[in-house]
């Protein structure tokens, strides 16, 4: 599954179980691994990573669309329980934006309800920012419900990650068996996502829960208890959002990105000269001028085509096993760099990428893409009709660069203005001494437009960026959105 903002989205990793050091606040509770056995969900799937690692199974709930829940057990609640039972569970989420791409405050939140054994016993908010605390019930009633999410830090894509701990007294559960508990948003017209996951390993958390806001609900169930919640007090105010720009995605890129060209077939001679030597410009940004290691840069091309340093010829089979090495190579921390050349066309209103033997679609590329492990992926699409790669690839946490739009079928000429770009002090706009892949796109943009300028001719064909998975791509991105915030932050050379 590739999440797109256009929808709010509610995902449970499926994972190993979860050995928990109890956070400051549960020190004295009984503790169990928040998830045993999905029950029911509408969506299953792939998604990309929490600070854990990559995700193996997924299932998720759309909050603009259909709304259906997430049912799950938890873990055997031990025989023996005394005083308050918690449940934790491995979560990512993103901030909460609405679809204009501004912060909300707290009146716009997304809510969640949460039952246990059928019954909704607390609405919670996505987190804005940072840890969040969410009360049902006088905080101080040993009686009372309560949720806190311990915020760990962002990924390489911005999203907040940590632990959510779900603490209940015992009188609740029934010693010996699981709980089960299903999460549904409330309607909602907001771009946001909430994750919720096991995972194998021994945590060691410092949780300050006194020191956080806590937010009140009441549910019928609770109000037959005769409890009463008290009126939202915040002890201290959220963080403000962090610039999308002021952390790389990728450290030290020479050791951690990956880099796959792959060229194909070409339209004619003219068509092979030149995509010859874009491939040659590629390869050798990356071997020569930059010096990633040898093992990192693999070079695909088609066998009647006179690239030096070739790894191997392009071929549906090569490129298959091209990726099958990455799945074993890569790491969630590194990061890979897909470039295609060559030629693409429509076949009955499928594109598919011109290899020597059966072709290749964007379907294809993405089933590939979507089984590695690293966090980062970045596409580039130098072809004919590229346009029609950004719909299938984009997702979060992925940049996906193509020359033209969909209808464009004819030779592009922004491969090379690109290239240049990344590695030309002129792109780099905010002078930080290296280019992102926003800066260097938004050059070659210019340097294309200036070339149809010069030439006379009209001009046919419009770069896209997507990197907030919209599926439709800018001709403009910027470091703001609502697509361009993560090339701003994606670069390939280190300043040093």
């Amino acid at each position: 599954m590739k999440y797109r903002t256009t929808t709010n989205v509610i995902c449970l990793f499926t994972w190993a179980a979860l050995v928990l050091a109890p956070a400051a606040g549960f020190a004295a509770d009984t503790h169990v691994d928040g998830f045993g056995r999905l029950i029911s969900a509408k969506g299953r799937g792939k998604y990309f990573l929490t600070h854990r690692g990559p995700g193996t199974d997924v299932v998720y709930i759309r909050t603009t669309a259909d709304r259906f829940p997430v049912i799950w057990e938890t873990q055997p609640v031990p025989a023996q329980v005394g005083g308050r039972v918690v449940f934790a569970w491995d979560t990512v989420m993103s901030g909460l934006y609405h679809r204009s791409g501004t912060f909300l405050d707290r009146e716009g939140k997304i809510l969640v309800d949460l039952s246990i054994n059928n019954k909704v016993v607390m609405t919670f908010p996505i987190a804005v920012k940072g840890d969040t605390r969410t009360v049902v019930g006088n905080p101080d009633d040993p009686k009372r419900l309560e949720m806190f999410f311990d915020y760990l830090g962002p990924d390489a894509v911005g999203n907040l990650n940590g632990i959510t701990y779900f603490s209940v007294p015992a009188a609740m559960v029934v010693p010996g068996k699981p709980v089960k508990l299903k999460i549904q948003p409330k309607p909602a017209d907001r771009r946001a996502f909430y994750g919720v996951g096991c995972t194998a390993g021994t945590w060691a958390f410092a949780a300050k829960v006194t020191a956080n806001p806590v937010e009140t609900t009441m549910t019928p169930e609770l109000a037959e208890l005769g409890r009463k919640a008290p009126a939202f007090t915040p002890t201290n105010a959220p963080a403000a959002p962090v610039p999308v720009a002021a952390a790389a995605a990728i450290q030290d890129p020479e050791k951690r990105v990956h880099v796959a060209i792959i060229s194909g077939l070409t339209a004619d001679a003219e068509d092979a000269a030149l995509v010859v030597g874009a491939v040659k410009q590629a390869a050798g940004l990356f071997r020569e001028t930059w010096r990633y290691p040898a093992d990192h840069v693999r070079v695909l091309a088609d066998k009647a085509s006179q690239v030096p340093g070739k790894s191997a010829d392009s071929s549906r089979e090569t490129i298959a096993a091209l990726f099958h090495d990455l799945q074993g190579t890569l790491k969630p921390e590194d990061a890979l760099l897909l470039m295609l050349f060559g030629n693409a066309n429509k076949v009955d209103d499928r594109v598919m990428f011109n290899i020597r033997g059966p072709d290749m679609g964007p379907d294809d590329f993405g089933a590939l893409l979507d089984s590695l492990p690293c966090r980062l992926v970045v596409v580039c699409v130098f072809t004919p009709v590229s346009g029609a790669f950004v719909k299938p690839l984009g997702m979060r946490g992925r940049v996906v660069i193509v020359s033209c739009g969909e209808d464009q079928i004819y030779r592009t000429a922004f491969a090379g203005p690109f290239l240049k770009a990344l590695a030309s002090p002129a792109a780099d706009k905010d002078g930080n001494g290296r280019v992102s892949l926003l800066e260097a796109f938004n050059s070659a943009n210019q340097d294309v437009g200036a070339l149809y300028s010069k030439t006379g001719y009209m001009r046919t064909e419009q770069a896209l960026l997507d990197d907030s998975g919209d599926g439709a791509g800018s001709t403009a991105p910027g470091p703001l959105g609502p697509n361009g915030s993560l090339a701003a932050r994606v670069f390939l050379k280190s300043s040093r």
